[in-house]
């Protein structure tokens, strides 16, 4: 198995980028955040997609997997890329703005604004399923494929602008679960690594696991 180089990239690009832009500018409004996010997965989807591809989200790469679309060895190289990629990237930000520290949680992982599980689990789970249903949908357009990653980084910035204020609005477990750790080992904050867990990884994968089987079923 190699390691998927567009993976590697894109998720570099789309994690320096969207956590990139909280160090730089820590006080920007929920919607700037979300047109940060947006901007850094358009370029990390067309440069990752030159390289091989651009998921840089497992639950993407689990989806085609359970559609048939992907190997077991395919979607292991799609996993691998984007791990090295977010870890490279959270590295790389962690050098760049160490007179910063000491960090903050939030600054790496999706943390949700108030301590109500249950609510920011179905608001994330609600917000990724509305992501993958909005992708699939707009990929069935007689597009080009530049468009279609416009339409769809505008959208994903559109939802992060509406749950960011509640959940942090990860979507996405590599987004936030490879940046949560790097964070509790290298700051030394073990205790804090339970914080928001579920609602930033669990939620999205459980909308994958659901995705995966509904949305051919709403486009057939």
């Amino acid at each position: 198995m190699t390691m998927n180089l567009g993976e590697l990239v894109g998720t570099f690009i789309l994690i320096f980028g969207g956590l990139g832009s909280g160090f730089l500018f820590p006080k920007s409004s929920r919607w700037l955040v979300g047109l940060f996010w947006g901007v850094s997965i358009l370029i990390g989807s067309v440069a990752g997609s030159a390289l091989g591809s651009a998921d840089m989200n497992i639950v993407f790469s689990l989806s085609s997997f359970l559609q048939g679309q992907l190997s077991l060895g395919e979607l292991g190289s799609r996993f691998c890329g984007q791990v090295v990629g977010s870890l490279l990237a959270v590295s790389a930000l962690t050098f760049l703005f160490r007179q910063q520290a000491p960090f903050a949680l939030n600054k790496f992982a999706a943390v949700a604004s108030q301590p109500q599980k249950r609510k920011n689990f179905g608001w994330e789970f609600v917000g990724t399923l509305a992501m993958m249903i909005a992708v699939a949908l707009i990929h069935l357009e007689s597009t080009t494929s530049l468009l279609q990653n416009i339409q769809v980084s505008l959208f994903i910035a559109f939802l992060i602008g509406c749950l960011a204020p509640i959940t942090g609005a990860s979507f996405n477990p590599i987004r936030d679960f490879i940046p949560r750790i790097f964070y509790c080992r290298h700051c030394h904050q073990e205790q804090e690594f339970g914080r928001s867990l579920c609602s930033s990884n669990l939620a999205p994968l459980c909308a994958g696991l659901v995705g995966s089987q509904f949305i051919p079923l709403l486009l057939n």
